[in-house]
């Protein structure tokens, strides 16, 4: 059995003998929210809180929490390790640290 990523947000597992099975991000999201109880919109809440300031000050990156989440404007478009950089390094951008 192999597991290989497409960089997408889908795993494909290869099964000797099998068509390959790929599972997408939504799915496993549901998968926790359902098979888990995980509550999707509390963890959003969550969120959105965390970076509710950051985004004010019209920041690219908030660090909390020891990851570092990347802002568009007022949207979180992604979470990344604390140590990663998220942009070019040769644009200015502002990281603000809660």
């Amino acid at each position: 059995m192999t597991l290989l990523d497409d960089n997408r947000g889908s795993r494909t597992r290869s099964v000797e003998g099998q068509s390959p099975v790929v599972v997408t991000d939504h799915a496993v999201l549901r998968y926790l929210e359902r098979a888990h109880g995980l509550n999707i919109a509390q963890l959003r809440d969550h969120i959105a809180g965390l970076c509710t300031n950051g985004a004010r000050l019209r920041a690219r990156a908030v660090i909390v929490e020891n990851v570092k989440f990347m802002l568009a404007g007022e949207k979180v478009v992604t979470v990344l390790e604390r140590e990663w950089i998220g942009f070019d390094p040769n644009e200015r951008r502002r990281e603000v640290e809660e």
